[in-house]
């Protein structure tokens, strides 16, 4: 493999690994969300239940 192809590999290899890194990012970010949803959403049923007494 010439010089240049094993770059040009190597940019490759760096471009996907920040790539992944920042989907990795975005998913923890995701899951957060996702987590403070489902504990507004137990709230605002729990308070649906208690209103309805």
């Amino acid at each position: 493999m010439n010089k240049e192809a094993l770059n040009r590999l190597m940019e490759l290899k760096d471009m996907f690994s920040k790539k992944y890194e920042e989907m990795l990012k975005r998913e923890r970010e995701i899951m957060e969300i996702k987590a403070v949803l489902e504990r507004a959403n137990s709230k605002i049923e729990y308070l649906n239940l208690r209103n309805r007494k």
